[in-house]
C-alpha cells in the first residue's frame, strides 16, 4: 500500500495552509494503524529495517508492504498509485465545511494532490472512524465537490466508524441516481483498546481475567454488584435508561456514573425517535445526579477517560452495560466505539445499550456474545421496546442469586474473545485493506 504525506514526520495531510486546520483535520486513525503494525510486526518477526506487516490469510501467511512518501517522492515517480490520508474531527458538519466557519475542505487540497486526483493515479480518504456520524447530506457534498473540481467520485472515499455505511451509500445511489464516492464502514475502535492493553500490561498494570475476576469476587463478596453502567455525557439515550432504572429500583444494585442534563430537561431534548420519558419522573431522577460509583468527577480530562480501561468497575460486578454513543434507529448507523471492547478486554460478560444490529455487527468480527446469559433478542428491536428489554435483563441480573455459577459457564467465552480481539488487532487486515492495495496496484508476498 502507498501512502503519502505531506508532512512526513506528523503523517498530516491538507492542514498546512488552513488557520484552522488543527481544529478540523488530524492524524488518520486507519493509516496510524497500519504505521503502528509495521513496528510491532518488526518486533515480532526480527526484521528490524522493513516495511512489512505479516497478516493470516486461513493456514496461509502473507507479507505487505506499507510504503510513506511524501508528495515530492510521487512527483518524481508517476508510476506510483497512492493513498492521501486525511484524518477528520468530530462531526462532518464542522470538518467538511458544508455548513459553519470553514471553507469545504476540498479547498484545503493541493494542486499537486488536485492534479492527481483528476488524472486516476491518486485517492483522498477522509477518516472520521472515530465518529459513528451518519447523514446523507455528506454524499451530496462530496458529490457536489466532484463535480466541481473535476474528480471522479471514484477517487474520493470516506470510512466512518458506522458499520452500516456502506448500505446507506447503495440506498443514497438508488435515491438520487448520482455515483457515491467509495464508502468504508470501520470499526478501529478494537485495535486501539488492544493498544492500551499493551501499554498497561508493560507497565505492569495488569489487565483482569477470568481467573482475577473470581478470585476477587470471592475474596470481596459483599462489594459485588450485578451490574456497572457508566456514563460521562448525558445522552438522551442513556438518561432514559437511568430513568427507568431509578423508578423500577434498580440503581442501588449496580455501580452508576451519571452526570446531570439540565439543559436537556429545560428544552424536553430527551426524545428518542418521537418517544420521550415522563418530564415529572425525569425531574424526580435528576435529583440523584451526579452520580458517580468512585466519587470521582468524570467530566476532566475526557480523553484519559477514553484510554481508561475502567477495570475496577468490572471487578465489583458481574455484568457490563455498554453505553454507546449512538442509539436512536433514526440515527441510521452502528458504532462499535472503544466502550463495547473495554469489557472484552477485561473478561467481562456485556449487553450493549446501543443501536440496533450492534451484537449482530459484534459477531462479524468474530466475538461470542452472551446469548446463554441474556436474552439477546433486544438486539432485533425497535427503539423503546429495546430500551425496556435492556432493563427486564437488568432486572433478571438483580434477581440472579447463583452468579458464581454463570459466571464459570462464560469461562470460554470471556477467554475465546480476549483472544479475537488480539487477533484481530495484530493479524488480522483490517477492513478495505485489500482494496486499499488494489488502488494503488500493490500486491503481497507469501511467506
Amino acid at each position: 500500500m502507498n501512502l503519502v504525506f505531506e508532512n512526513l514526520e506528523t503523517f498530516i495531510n491538507l492542514a498546512g495552509d488552513d488557520k484552522n486546520g488543527n481544529e478540523r483535520i488530524c492524524l488518520s486513525p486507519y493509516a496510524n494503524r497500519l504505521n503502528i503494525l509495521k513496528t510491532e510486526h518488526r518486533s515480532l518477526h526480527e526484521k528490524r529495517n522493513e516495511d512489512w506487516i505479516f497478516f493470516q490469510s486461513g493456514e496461509d501467511k502473507f507479507k505487505w508492504n506499507i510504503n510513506t512518501y511524501s508528495v515530492e517522492d510521487v512527483v518524481k515517480d508517476t508510476s506510483i498509485n497512492y493513498i492521501i490520508p486525511v484524518g477528520v474531527h468530530e462531526s462532518p458538519v464542522t470538518w467538511a465545511g458544508y455548513i459553519g466557519k470553514y471553507s469545504s475542505i476540498f479547498d484545503l487540497i493541493s494542486d499537486t494532490y488536485l492534479k492527481h486526483l483528476r488524472e486516476g493515479r491518486a485517492y483522498i480518504l477522509f477518516d472520521n472512524t472515530l465518529e459513528g456520524y451518519h447523514t446523507d447530506w455528506l454524499f451530496d457534498f462530496f458529490y457536489d465537490e466532484a463535480i466541481r473540481l473535476n474528480i471522479d467520485p471514484n477517487n474520493i472515499i470516506i470510512t466512518t466508524g458506522n458499520a452500516q455505511l456502506e448500505q446507506r451509500a447503495e440506498e443514497w445511489e438508488k435515491k438520487t441516481g448520482k455515483k457515491c464516492i467509495q464508502t468504508l464502514g470501520y470499526t478501529h475502535f478494537e485495535f486501539d483498546v488492544y493498544l492500551n492493553i499493551d501499554h498497561y500490561n508493560r507497565k505492569g498494570q495488569n489487565i483482569p481475567t477470568y481467573e482475577d475476576h473470581l478470585k476477587y469476587k470471592d475474596n470481596n463478596p459483599l462489594l459485588i454488584k450485578p451490574y456497572n453502567f457508566l456514563n460521562r455525557k448525558p445522552r438522551k439515550h442513556r438518561i432514559a435508561l437511568f430513568n427507568k432504572l431509578f423508578h423500577s429500583g434498580l440503581l442501588p444494585d449496580g455501580l452508576i456514573s451519571m452526570n446531570p442534563w439540565y439543559d436537556e430537561v429545560i428544552h424536553e431534548a430527551v426524545v428518542i425517535d418521537g418517544w420521550k420519558p415522563d418530564s415529572q419522573q425525569l425531574e424526580h431522577s435528576h435529583q440523584f445526579t451526579p452520580m458517580r460509583w468512585d466519587g470521582t468527577d468524570n467530566l476532566v480530562n475526557p480523553g484519559d477517560k477514553i484510554a481508561r480501561l475502567n477495570e475496577k468497575s468490572m471487578l465489583n460486578s458481574w455484568c457490563t452495560i455498554v453505553s454507546e454513543a449512538q442509539f436512536d434507529d433514526s440515527q441510521q448507523s452502528v458504532f462499535l466505539s472503544e466502550k463495547v471492547f473495554k469489557p472484552i478486554a477485561c473478561s467481562h460478560p456485556f449487553q450493549i445499550l446501543g443501536a440496533k444490529g450492534s451484537l449482530k455487527e459484534l459477531k462479524k468480527l468474530g466475538y461470542l456474545t452472551f446469548d446463554n446469559l441474556f436474552d439477546e433478542s433486544y438486539d432485533e428491536l425497535d427503539n423503546i421496546e429495546r430500551l425496556d428489554a435492556i432493563v427486564e435483563n437488568i432486572n433478571s441480573l438483580c434477581d440472579n442469586n447463583d452468579w458464581h455459577n454463570h459466571f464459570r459457564w462464560m469461562k470460554s467465552r470471556l477467554k475465546y474473545n480476549r483472544n479475537v480481539l488480539t487477533f484481530n488487532a495484530l493479524f488480522k487486515p483490517p477492513k478495505g485493506f485489500h482494496k486499499f492495495n488494489r488502488l494503488c496496484n500493490t500486491a503481497s508476498e507469501k511467506v
